[in-house]
């Protein structure tokens, strides 16, 4: 388990609903979260800098760079993107590599 993803669900805990408030703040389902524990789909960290800010801790810290857990005075990133690109970008990051794989297939296809 990386560094990152150990210190995500040291923040997560052991609190029954924990991982599922997370999962609502981050617009994602609560069993990508679980995907994420057992290995199966790596996407959170595309999601560090909202957990971070979840959680008021640093990026930094988060990521494994400093063991400084203090959260910086930074903005937060804005999400870009129309509505449809967030959505498919939802979908994607609870498919395995091989549906990944698959779907990259239609789309160049689709594309021609």
């Amino acid at each position: 388990m990386s560094v990152m993803l150990s210190r995500i669900f040291d923040l997560i805990g052991t609190k029954h609903g924990a991982s599922k408030e997370l999962a609502d703040h981050l617009g994602i389902k609560a069993s990508l979260i679980t995907d994420w524990k057992s290995g199966r789909i790596k996407s959170y960290p595309k999601y560090a800098s909202q957990i971070a800010a979840y959680y008021g801790v640093s990026l930094d810290w988060l990521s494994g760079a400093t063991d400084d857990k203090e959260q910086k005075n930074t903005p937060t990133p804005k999400s870009e993107g129309s509505e449809t690109r967030l959505k498919i970008e939802a979908l994607l990051d609870e498919m395995s590599d091989d549906q990944l794989k698959k779907y990259l297939g239609v789309l160049q296809l689709l594309q021609k």
